[in-house]
């Protein structure tokens, strides 16, 4: 299990009408623009589907980055000065990456074509059966499986309890 993404910066989201734009301006937006799935999304939407979309960078260079013109404009101007005043100099000096983009996690899961995830910022201890190809905030766990048994176990009640008793 993993902890998704610190992006620290909002800046780097939009709503999924604006990156759908973005994408239609230039199809090659596509390769930087994913939807985001916050610890929110899991509990209150029926589909748990992202209620906004995420500019990802990945571990690229700025030059690389900057072959996105529409999207490193966007991190520039939204991301960019905050990222200026803060006191951890990576942080300034890599303002168009997320903060902690969990390599890890998506190491894990590149061969999977679904995971499981739960909200870390709720007392709902359910988890959810997602597709990957997203970008899973850190208010969100997630289980490098993608079987039904293994939703089926962390679902039961009897794991249920055990979290709520040792968590």
């Amino acid at each position: 299990a993993f902890q998704g993404s610190n992006i620290l910066g909002l800046g780097f989201t939009m709503k999924p009408e604006q990156a759908r734009e973005l994408i239609v301006h230039d199809a090659r937006n596509a390769e930087v623009l994913q939807p985001y799935v916050i610890g929110k999304d899991l509990n209150q939407r029926p589909d748990c589907s992202a209620s906004r979309w995420v500019i990802n960078f990945r571990n690229w260079t700025l030059e690389h980055a900057e072959r996105y013109p529409d999207c490193i404009e966007i991190v520039r101007r939204e991301v960019k000065p905050g990222r200026d005043r803060n006191r951890d100099r990576q942080r300034r000096e890599i303002w168009w990456r997320f903060t902690r983009p969990a390599p890890e996690l998506y190491e894990a899961i590149k061969a999977l074509d679904y995971v499981l995830a739960i909200s870390l910022v709720s007392n709902a201890v359910m988890p959810v059966r997602m597709p990957t190809g997203q970008v899973f905030s850190h208010a969100c766990g997630v289980f490098a499986l993608d079987d039904f048994a293994s939703l089926a176990v962390l679902s039961s009640s009897a794991h249920s309890v055990w979290t709520i008793r040792y968590t």
